[in-house]
């Protein structure tokens, strides 16, 4: 696969993107499960969101313990 997406900090082609966990936080407390999109190369933050992986699995532990009741 011939690879031409660029790094917009350091303008080398991107071989991969690294993920970093991160805490989203509300005030000083962490509200959500993040994840930052990182250059490998010059190790620039290239975007910040929530982390589909965590949410995913905390929306199935909040259902699972719902079904189990109180």
């Amino acid at each position: 696969m011939f690879r031409t997406g660029k790094c917009p900090h350091c303008d080398r082609v991107l071989p991969n993107i690294r993920i970093e966990d991160i805490d989203i936080l509300e005030g000083l407390t962490p509200k959500y499960h993040g994840m930052s999109l990182v250059c490998p190369l010059c190790q620039k933050v290239l975007q910040v969101t929530l982390n589909p992986f965590a949410y995913k699995r905390d929306i199935a532990k909040a259902v699972v313990k719902k079904l189990k009741g109180p």
